[in-house]
């Protein structure tokens, strides 16, 4: 996978100076970042060029099921999500990696295994500011999955779409139009009276 910059992003059109500009204000705010798209759209490109941004002294603990995270960067390490694994479940395997206490997180493709786990640890601010990578067509079907799969691990029905509206600041998304190309779109996340979310362009 070629390794392309948030510069590079800017240059090809993939990502506007605007989105890239809520991004680093997000992170630097450490607030928590997630980036949504379907398969093929560029989401782990898009993840990598992200993490580029945080600060190089800060640890980082990628988790990802499918080894596509490669960080470029000294204090990283990565803990791989092995979902057909007998001896140790995500949950497990989740719960492990947080153990160690890493400066933020860095998660590629979120699925339901795990989904409460690193929830519960965003929940304690223990890994604010970290990025989330959830496969879906748009922010808010992101957030609707997210919440989907929170009840599977002991959320409620009123509880997971709140807890989302608070942990989640900005949602980027990123789309593959016709031609090829890429085109990525960033909504800040906010909490609603009726304890859901709303998404608004950033």
């Amino acid at each position: 996978m070629v390794h392309l910059t948030a510069a590079d992003l800017v240059e090809s059109g993939a990502l506007p100076p605007r989105a890239l500009e809520a991004c680093i204000e997000c992170l630097r705010d450490r607030g928590n970042l997630l980036v949504t798209g379907v398969a093929g759209a560029g989401k782990t490109v898009l993840m990598h060029a992200l993490a580029d941004l945080l600060p190089a002294d800060e640890r980082l603990l990628a988790l990802d099921a499918a080894d596509e995270l490669r960080l470029e960067r000294p204090q990283w390490e990565r803990i791989t999500l092995r979902r057909d694994d007998p001896a140790e479940s995500p949950q497990q395997a989740a719960a492990r990696a947080l153990q160690a206490a890493p400066c933020r997180l860095v998660v590629g493709n979120l699925c339901p295994p795990e989904t409460g786990e690193i929830l519960r640890a965003m929940l304690c601010r223990w890994q604010a500011g970290s990025l989330i990578a959830v496969a879906a067509g748009s922010p808010d079907e992101a957030l609707r999955r997210l919440s989907a799969w929170a009840l599977l691990d002991g959320f409620t029905m009123e509880s997971a779409p709140r807890t989302l509206a608070e942990l989640i600041d900005l949602a980027v998304c990123v789309q593959r139009e016709p031609d090829g190309s890429r085109r990525t779109e960033a909504a800040l996340v906010a909490p609603t009276a009726s304890a859901g979310w709303c998404c608004r362009p950033a």
